[in-house]
Parts: structure tokens; C-alpha cells; sequence
């Protein structure tokens, strides 16, 4: 298992679950995770992540600086579900999908991605 706080500590983390269910805890509140759904954890605190069965995620490194920058530091985002089975869950899964099949491309293609990303969880602030 690797420590994300070691290795992505000025970062956030998009936890998205391909197969299989999880459970997190994420800064003392647990969330469960089944196929399709999303997190947003901090790397620089500590999470725990339990799998129930047969599991396969993706992960994001979303830049501390970027998400800083677009949303306030008491922002929400942290913590908070992102349902599949919601047609907001149902589109940033895709969009998340598709950004993990181009994450070797020119750093600043990735950089527009992560961007556009973050634009599109914004509605999680006001729910």
C-alpha cells in the first residue's frame, strides 16, 4: 500500500471506483464507494480506505495549488460523495474516465483537464 501523504502531499486525490465497493474514512466521516462513484480526498491528511471485495480504482492527483485557486480553503469538496447514479455523477465519471486514458499527454493538456475538472465538481459547494 502506498502513503499518499509521502508521495502526493501537495495534492488532492479524485478517488473513482471502476469495480467493487470501499469504504473511506475521510477526516473522521466514513463514505462507501460502489461502482461508478467518486471522492475527493486530501493527501495531506490521513484516509482510510477498506475494500469489501474485488476492487479497481482510479485516482487523480489534482494539484494542491490548482483546487486552492479555484475554490476557498474551507470549500467543501473534501469528503463529499459523488454519486453514479446521479446524471452529475453519471457525467463526471466519464469525464474522469477519459482523463485517466490521457494523463501522458503535454503537461499543460493535463493541466486544462484538471481545470475543467474542478469547474465541473463546483456544484458539489452548493448542494
Amino acid at each position: 500500500m502506498k502513503d499518499l501523504r509521502a508521495s502526493h502531499n501537495d495534492a488532492y486525490v479524485l478517488v473513482y471506483q471502476l469495480q467493487g465497493s470501499a469504504f473511506l474514512n475521510i477526516e473522521g466521516r466514513t463514505v462507501q464507494l460502489e461502482h461508478g462513484d467518486m471522492v475527493v480526498v486530501d493527501a495531506a491528511k490521513t484516509s482510510g480506505f477498506s475494500f469489501l471485495n474485488a476492487h479497481h480504482q482510479i485516482c487523480i492527483c489534482l494539484p494542491r495549488a490548482t483546487v486552492d485557486t479555484m475554490y476557498s480553503a474551507d470549500s467543501k469538496l473534501v469528503g463529499r460523495k459523488i454519486c453514479c447514479k446521479t446524471q452529475f455523477g453519471q457525467m463526471v465519471g466519464e469525464f474522469v474516465h477519459e482523463l485517466s486514458s490521457v494523463l501522458n499527454s503535454p503537461k499543460n493538456e493535463v493541466e486544462a483537464m484538471h481545470r475543467a475538472l474542478l469547474a465541473l465538481l463546483k456544484p458539489l459547494l452548493s448542494t
